[in-house]
């Protein structure tokens, strides 16, 4: 990734989450976030702050593959190649990005794979806006969520 930092787990790391962020005044611009792997959330968690210009790629995990998205603002960023895997739990994950609250605006989520649930985004709250969403997938149709976008609670047009 010419020009940019990437927040990435060595080969030879423990596996777990590789970002957290929870803080109203934190910025994260211009990183990669790669090869999270745990058995919840994969690239990153953000509570409070900004997310921008980032790409959230090859994360991968039972649950939340891409990352969640609780409160503050993902703006500009790309969710590629982000996969879950069978949690065995019956909850089932999100391959690409779950949304809680907070903004999500011109940003790319696409090619992202979940097993059981959402393979790109599902939005349980806040708002969407200019996003585009394409060739994300669900293996194995369980519980009707579907390949692309679920959205519960949202404003898809703010």
């Amino acid at each position: 990734m010419p020009d940019r930092q990437r927040f990435d787990k060595p080969p030879f790391a423990l596996k777990g989450l590789v970002l957290n962020v929870n803080h109203p005044d934190a910025l994260v611009a211009g990183f990669g976030i790669t090869r999270g792997i745990t058995t919840e959330i994969g690239g990153f968690s953000l509570y409070a702050g900004t997310l921008t210009n980032c790409v959230v790629f090859n994360n991968g995990n039972a649950y939340y593959a891409g990352g969640v998205l609780y409160n503050g603002t993902i703006t500009h960023c790309a969710f590629t190649r982000n996969k879950t895997a069978d949690g065995g739990h019956g909850g089932g994950g999100r391959g690409g990005l779950l949304m809680i609250n907070g903004t999500l605006q011109h940003s790319w989520i696409t090619n992202n794979t979940d097993v059981t649930c959402v393979g790109g985004l599902e939005a349980r709250g806040g708002s969407v806006r200019d996003c585009l969403i394409a060739n994300n997938i669900q293996t194995r149709n369980g519980n009707n969520y579907g390949g692309g976008l679920y959205l519960i609670r949202t404003n898809p047009c703010a």
